[in-house]
């Protein structure tokens, strides 16, 4: 039996089809990734996997640290762009 995270199932037991009717699972297991850019290796936590899952999206390639130098980057190509049109 799996116990409920939340403090309004504080004091229940939930067996796994119940864990897995609420919509919780605690059962995803880390995952160890190597980042596409750096080539350092990162957690991936079965939190954030149920995330992405729910958002439909794709397991990440970077490090937090990498993927923000690049989200940073693409705001900045942005940027150069709209300054070369007169945009802003």
């Amino acid at each position: 039996m799996a116990r409920a995270l939340h403090s309004h199932c504080r004091g229940r037991r939930f067996d796994s089809a119940q864990v897995h009717q609420l919509g919780y699972n605690l059962f995803m297991k880390d995952k160890i990734i190597k980042c596409q850019d750096c080539k350092s290796e990162f957690a991936f936590t079965g939190g954030e996997q149920e995330f992405f899952k729910k958002q439909e999206l794709s397991d990440p390639v970077r490090c937090m640290i990498c993927r923000a130098t690049h989200k940073a980057a693409e705001k900045d190509q942005f940027r150069g762009k709209v300054k070369e049109k007169g945009l802003e």
